[in-house]
């Protein structure tokens, strides 16, 4: 019997032919492996490519669509609200876990982070006012956005800050509340050989949209006989009352 053989490696010089194969393909497919970005390929989800929504952006790893989102907005590592809003595409100053993603912020809304709106042209002619990016407009001013949370942080220099007490509520945020009854009492009692004495001490109150009703009034037993007192009754506005005219 005859064996044959195909190749030898302990021979200089010689390659065999198996080995020329697999360099070949190694060649072939090492700019595709090297490239290492991902492609969405719009043919896969409908035949009419051009009503396919742009997928560009989820090529780059986790970029978000723009849109409205409901955020909690945090100034000076200060807590301001929880508030709609709207993103637009983009990454400056917005960290790298912003999902591409950069928050749009109107004239009011920079006027209740606290900026001095005076010192900064913030709503200038021919400019969209809809969608105002802070560091553009302030300088020293940082935002970073946390998709995963939903966290917007907003670092302000202080010198852009209005000179208010921490914790400030402009009035145009005041709210007039929810409407609510209320009740402080307070009541002693003692006990003797003859006779025994009570007294109670009630606060009463009714809440309903700008108005505050309010009563004083007191109860007494002693020997054997109650006494009802009313010593005042009130109703005023809280911290704004309706307009009459």
């Amino acid at each position: 019997m005859k064996k044959t053989t195909l190749f030898a490696g302990r021979f200089p010089g010689y390659v065999s032919p198996l080995s020329g194969v697999a360099l070949s393909v190694l060649a072939t497919l090492y700019p595709l492996t090297s490239r290492g970005e991902s492609y969405f390929n719009p043919a896969f989800l409908s035949a009419d490519t051009a009503s396919v929504a742009d997928l560009s952006r989820f090529e780059k790893g986790n970029h978000q669509p723009p849109g409205i989102y409901r955020v909690d907005i945090w100034r000076n590592d200060e807590f301001v609200a929880t508030q709609d809003i709207r993103f637009e595409a983009g990454t400056v100053g917005t960290g790298d876990k912003s999902g591409g993603l950069m928050p749009c912020f109107t004239p009011e809304w920079i006027k209740r982070l606290g900026v001095n709106t005076a010192a900064f042209s913030v709503s200038d002619k021919g400019v969209d006012t809809t969608c105002i990016h802070l560091p553009e407009k302030i300088p020293g001013a940082e935002i970073a956005f946390d998709f995963a949370s939903m966290r917007l942080n907003i670092s302000l220099p202080q010198a852009s800050m209005l000179n208010s007490a921490r914790g400030y509520i402009p009035p145009e945020e005041w709210d007039e509340g929810i409407p609510a009854a209320l009740i402080n009492y307070s009541f002693t009692g003692s006990r003797g050989t003859d006779s025994d004495s009570y007294f109670l001490s009630l606060l009463s109150g009714l809440n309903y949209g700008p108005w505050r009703l309010r009563n004083n009034g007191a109860w007494n037993y002693s020997k054997g006989m109650a006494i009802i007192r009313n010593d005042g009754t009130t109703l005023a506005p809280g911290y704004s009352a309706p307009s009459f005219r």
